[in-house]
């Protein structure tokens, strides 16, 4: 955390362990007080309802009350990639997450998936305008003349 700065989100592999809560409230202040974005961990959280209050971004594997211990018998590395949930994170990969999950954009690929990602969230406030004006989504989707020629639409 301490080469960490202000926006960066730290991806740390915890081995997927999820006996015991490697981040916890400590460190989320810790974390706050350099202006780190967040916390994507392949392992343990606790004190969860005191990220919550702070309001901090934490994903983890797991959610457990026994704590870590703060000595590593394997030493590991900062600003290197980093395998977690079988996914590989590169030092300025894009770390995005919400409550349906974390995904990792290769910084090569940031502007066009952010442009792709614009594009499918204008397309997805039209189908929902179209839905609120009566449309039903097998004409949204034009499914309703293969439904109709499999035989799942028989009436309409």
């Amino acid at each position: 955390m301490a080469l960490a700065g202000p926006g960066d989100v730290l991806v740390v592999d915890g081995g997927g362990y999820t006996e015991a809560g490697y981040w916890g409230e400590v460190l989320t202040a810790a974390a706050q007080a350099r202006g780190i974005a967040g916390v994507v961990i392949d392992g343990g959280v606790r004190d969860v309802e005191a990220i919550e209050a702070r309001g901090f971004p934490v994903f983890a594997r797991a959610v457990s009350i026994r704590a870590t211990s703060k000595c590593s018998r394997s030493p590991s590395g900062v600003k290197r990639p980093v395998c977690v949930g079988g996914v590989w994170v590169h030092p300025g990969d894009v770390v995005v997450g919400d409550r349906d999950g974390v995904v990792v954009v290769e910084r090569a690929e940031a502007r066009r998936v952010l442009e792709a990602a614009q594009s499918r969230a204008r397309q997805e406030q039209e189908i929902l305008q179209r839905l609120a004006c009566g449309e039903l989504t097998v004409d949204i989707l034009g499914l309703r003349e293969r439904l109709v020629s499999l035989g799942l639409l028989e009436g309409w």
